[in-house]
């Protein structure tokens, strides 16, 4: 989200709730590593698509698609950009980061 069309004092304002709010969010609510594979299910079902459908919409092979979905496979960058540009996600959605 963005301050759009506000004065000093309202982006100011604007900015120290976005700390706050970021700041309660990672502490009540902190992030899982979720597998890119459950992500990927997700996404398809969110969307009502096929495996096959987003095959042909972003490139990636339907059976690449499918090992992802099991967890058998990783996206690799590339594909994680694709799903992520399709999904209109951070292609980091798609790919296990270590943040330890």
């Amino acid at each position: 989200m963005t301050a759009r069309n506000l004065d000093e004092g309202e982006a100011a304002y604007f900015d120290v709730l976005t700390d706050l709010v970021e700041a309660y969010e990672s502490e009540v609510m902190p992030e899982e590593d979720v597998p890119p594979g459950s992500v990927l299910k997700e996404m398809l079902y969110q969307n009502g698509l096929s495996q096959h459908d987003l095959a042909k919409q972003t490139g990636i092979a339907q059976s690449t698609l499918s090992a992802i979905c099991q967890g058998t496979r990783k996206p690799t960058v590339d594909q994680a950009k694709k799903l992520g540009e399709r999904f209109k996600l951070k292609p980091a959605a798609f790919l296990e980061l270590k943040t330890d």
